[in-house]
This record gives C-alpha cells, structure tokens and sequence, in this order.
C-alpha cells in the first residue's frame, strides 16, 4: 500500500472517530389504565388457618401441634378434600419472650409452632360443617386452631379474567384519546402493556381473625356460611406513544 493510500485510510478513520452521534429523544407518551369485570357464583371455599402448639419445651410443642394436625387431617380426610387441597404454606418454631422488670431484659418462657395452612372446599355447602369439624372441642391456650381468613371464590378465575382483557385494554385506549383530544396531540402506537394475573383465592373475604379453636365449646348450632357472586376484574396498564 503507496504513502497516499495509508494517508487516505487514516482521514476516512479520523473522520469516522469524530462523527457525533445525536442521542435519542425520549418518547413522549400518555399513561392510562383500563379495566373490565364481572360477577359469578363462587363454587369454592378458602380457609386460610394456623395450626398451633405452645409449651414450655420446644419437643412439647411439637408434640401439641402434631396432635392438632392430626385432628385436622383426620377432618379433612371424612371430608374427602383433595391431598392438593390441603396445602401447607409455612411452618415455624419460635421462642416466646416476657420482659422482665427486674432484668430489664426479655425472658424466654416458652415456644411455639405454627403451621399455616389454606385448604379448599369444593363443596360449599359444606364448609360450616367442616370449620365446626376442626375447631377445638374446649377452651385451650397452648394448642388449636386459628383462622385468619375465609374466602369465596371460582376455580374458573383465570379463565374469566382472561377473557375480561380486550374489553380492559379497549377502556384504557378509551382513556388515552380523551386526554389526546385534550392535550392536542395524536397517538401512535403502544409503547408498553401489563396485565396482572389474577391471583388464586382471591375472591370475596369475610370473617378475618376467626377463632375457630374457641368456637365450638360455645356454640351448639351447625355453623352456616352464605355467600353472594363474587367479582372477577381484568386490569391492565398502557402507555401509547403520541407526538
């Protein structure tokens, strides 16, 4: 290669080094969320539940909680509820602390196991018969059952909530040309979309809190639970890019 040419190439590359590049622009976008949804009869039953052993020994403990399990699987097994249905969700051992005047200090003074569990009822009907079947037969601290949450719902949930998406995405679209129109510009084309997944179980909630353990010694009438529809909702957020 002559003198010319490397002087030549050595421009061209020169030159290539100095071209600035222009940064891109952020897109100007309008951010709107949509949604849709509809009511349908629940067909089953969550029971969101801890089962729990106290003592002063940890091994005790345990041993109160298994016996409680027990209780509750032999329940659930006369319910014929499926082995999927009948789902552990956590389990723990804790120390249990009172503070201590003198010490200025906290005291162990005991331990605790909980099993948080959910099972599911397909027949409704009989839930209140179930939740009197798993409540404890006399007053007792340091073993039973606590119930946290009930909850009515649909095993179809996904499918409706899926099917609740053209008309969500349609309302969200609705949204961005009102504040189009308002704002004097016009809209491009989507630059982003999310949609949820509706979450399993998560229909209509009553009774937080129950306490089922201190129920049936009180109580001599079958437990009844009602139910109404339940709302399915379809969300999604969109952001349309308009200049």
């Amino acid at each position: 290669m002559n003198r010319f040419k490397l002087v030549l190439l050595g421009s061209l590359i020169l030159s290539s080094c100095n071209t600035v590049i222009p940064p891109q622009s952020e897109p100007q976008l309008i951010n709107t969320s949509g949604y849709a949804e509809k009511f349908i009869d629940p067909n089953m039953l969550v029971i969101s539940l801890e089962i729990f052993g106290k003592s002063e020994q940890a091994q005790l403990a345990q041993e109160l909680q298994a016996n409680e399990y027990a209780r509750i699987k032999t329940a659930v097994e006369t319910f014929k509820i499926k082995k999927e249905d009948f789902i552990t969700e956590n389990m723990t051992l804790n120390p249990e602390y009172r503070y201590d005047e003198k010490t200025q200090s906290q005291k162990t003074v005991g331990f605790k196991v909980s099993h948080q569990m959910r099972i599911i009822i397909r027949e409704i009907k009989k839930s209140g018969e179930f939740i009197d079947a798993i409540s404890s037969a006399s007053k007792i601290d340091h073993a039973g059952v606590n119930i946290s949450s009930i909850a009515w719902d649909n095993d179809t949930r996904k499918e409706v909530s899926e099917s609740l998406i053209s008309d969500a995405v349609a309302d969200a679209r609705k949204k961005a040309d009102l504040l189009a129109r308002a704002a004097d510009v016009k809209i491009q084309g989507v630059h982003s979309i999310n949609y949820v997944e509706p979450s399993f179980g998560g229909g209509r909630e009553v009774n937080g809190g129950y306490r089922a353990k201190m129920m049936a010694a009180d109580v001599s009438a079958p437990t009844e639970l009602s139910s109404g529809a339940i709302k399915i909702r379809a969300d999604v957020s969109i952001q349309y890019k308009v200049d």
